[in-house]
């Protein structure tokens, strides 16, 4: 294989070995999604052996950052896939940051001429019971949400979509979208709970 990992097959197969595991003995469970910036541009402005030299890179890159339980595979053209067992969505940041920073510091040549490679990283974390479609949503709108915040590693979007989600496990729980962006979610007893979309800078 190109970039020696798992192909989308392989990693999903992976992907839902780790949420069995962890839906049944309760232990968290990351991934983050890994897009490759701009490698359509590489592609046309530098030829596809550029592009592919730019995808084996971040591939190499896993190599020097991941532990041992964690798996990384190619999920499409431009994008990989990295399971991280037993990892909170604080920790699953940090390597997300650690990869991002390793992709930056990597030497990437072809034919003499460097190859900008960087990347954007989406990371959410399995909420018990929840399906893979479901699970994949919200990695990927967090990578979404990566590209726009100018390519930090990003789990915003997860952290108020988990929220959500574990207050409807202890309560009754409604939820409305405001005018100004926020998410207004209702509780028992009728106290009102105001998630931003956004950090706040």
């Amino acid at each position: 294989a190109l970039t020696r990992v798992p192909n989308q097959r392989g990693i999903t197969a992976s992907l839902l070995d780790a949420m069995s595991y962890a839906n049944r003995y309760n232990h968290p469970l990351s991934v983050a999604l890994v897009d490759l910036d701009m490698l359509t541009n590489i592609n046309r402005e530098m030829g596809r052996k550029a592009g592919d030299k730019a995808l084996q890179a971040v591939a190499e890159v896993f190599t020097d950052t991941l532990r041992m339980p964690d798996h990384a595979g190619r999920y499409g053209d431009e994008e990989f896939l990295v399971i991280l067992p037993s990892t909170t969505l604080k920790n699953a940041t940090s390597i997300a940051e650690r990869i991002r920073d390793g992709v930056e510091n990597v030497d990437c040549e072809f034919n003499g001429k460097k190859i900008p490679v960087t990347v954007s990283i989406g990371v959410s974390n399995f909420l018990k019971g929840e399906d893979l479609e479901r699970f994949l949503v919200r990695v990927d709108k967090a990578l979404t949400a990566a590209k726009a915040s100018g390519h930090e590693p990003n789990d915003l979007l997860d952290q108020r979509d988990q929220l959500v989600a574990e207050l409807s496990q202890l309560v009754q729980v409604s939820t409305l979208p405001a005018d100004d962006g926020t998410l207004a979610v209702f509780v028992a007893g009728g106290q009102r709970l105001v998630l931003g979309t956004q950090a706040t800078k």
